[in-house]
C-alpha cells in the first residue's frame, strides 16, 4: 500500500470524472452507482457504492483528513459491529458508502487495501471482495478478532432518560425530509441533485416508456411553475425541455 503524505492527494475522484460527462463535481455518484442501478443485480448496485465510497474516502485521507466528527461516529459504529459479531450476531450495516472502509476489520489497524474489484459501475461485476464481508459469527467455534477502536471524544455526553420516564431511552431517530432538503444545492452534506427526479427514474424502474411520460409530466410541471413567476413558458417550451433531456441522456448513455 502507498503511504498517504497529507495534502497529497492520488486524484481518484479526479480519474474517475475523466472517464465521464456531465456537470463537474456533481455526477460521480450518480453516474457510477445511480444511474446503472435500474437493470443491474443487487450485488453489481452494492460493489459500485462500496467502491465509489472507497476512492472518496481515500483521497479524502490522503488531501486532508476526515473529519473528526466523522471518526468518532465510525467508532462507535465498529464499537456495536464488534459487540455484534462477539455475541454470534450477524449484523447488517446501513451506512454512506463514504464509511465502510471505517468499518472493516482492517480500519482499526491503520491499513485500507484497495477492493478487488475494477472501476465502480461495471454491472457485470459479481461476488463481493473479501475484505469487505463479514463472515458469520458462530459464538461457539470461531473467535472474533475485533479492531482498535479509538477513545470517543469526550466532549460528547451520553443520552440519558427524562426524569420520571417510564419508557426505553430512545436510540434512534428518523426525521422525515422534504425533497428540497435532499438536495445537495440546500447545503446537506450528503444531498444529491434535484431528488425528485431521481426519484421519479427510480420510480420508472428502467422502462423507457414510463420514463418518458415522466420526463413529460415534469416538464409541464417547471413550466407551469415558471408561469406562475411571471416567465413566458408555453408548451412548445415544454417540448424543447424533453427533447434536450432525451438528447443529453442518449450522449451520456443513461436511461
Amino acid at each position: 500500500d502507498s503511504v498517504r503524505v497529507p495534502g497529497e492527494g492520488h486524484g481518484l475522484s479526479t480519474a474517475l470524472r475523466s472517464r465521464l460527462t456531465g456537470r463537474d463535481g456533481d455526477d460521480l455518484w450518480d453516474r457510477l452507482v445511480e444511474a446503472p442501478a435500474p437493470g443491474s443485480t443487487p450485488e453489481a448496485l452494492r460493489r459500485a457504492a462500496l467502491l465509489t465510497g472507497w476512492a472518496l474516502r481515500y483521497e479524502a485521507e490522503a488531501r486532508y483528513g476526515v473529519d473528526g466528527t466523522d471518526l468518532v461516529r465510525e467508532a462507535c459504529m465498529r464499537d456495536h459491529i464488534a459487540a455484534a459479531l462477539a455475541n454470534g450476531q450477524r449484523p447488517a450495516v446501513v451506512v454512506g458508502a463514504f464509511h465502510t472502509p471505517a468499518l472493516l476489520p482492517s480500519a482499526g489497524t491503520g491499513t485500507n487495501s484497495a477492493p478487488e474489484a475494477a472501476v465502480p459501475g461495471a454491472a457485470g461485476t459479481s461476488g463481493a471482495p473479501a475484505d469487505m464481508t463479514y463472515a458469520p459469527a458462530d459464538a461457539s467455534k470461531a473467535s472474533v478478532d475485533t479492531p482498535d477502536v479509538p477513545a470517543r471524544a469526550s466532549s460528547i455526553p451520553a443520552v440519558e432518560p427524562d426524569a420520571g420516564s417510564t419508557g426505553a431511552a430512545c436510540t434512534v431517530s428518523l426525521i422525515p425530509y422534504t425533497y428540497p432538503l435532499l438536495d445537495s444545492r440546500s447545503g446537506y452534506p450528503a444531498g444529491i441533485r434535484d431528488p425528485e427526479w431521481q426519484h421519479t427514474v427510480l420510480d420508472a424502474a428502467g422502462d423507457p416508456a414510463a420514463l418518458h411520460e415522466a420526463l413529460i409530466r415534469t416538464a409541464v410541471r417547471v413550466c407551469a411553475a415558471l408561469r406562475e413567476q411571471g416567465h413566458p413558458y408555453g408548451p412548445a417550451d415544454g417540448r424543447e425541455v424533453v427533447r434536450v433531456a432525451g438528447d443529453l441522456a442518449r450522449l451520456r448513455d443513461l436511461p
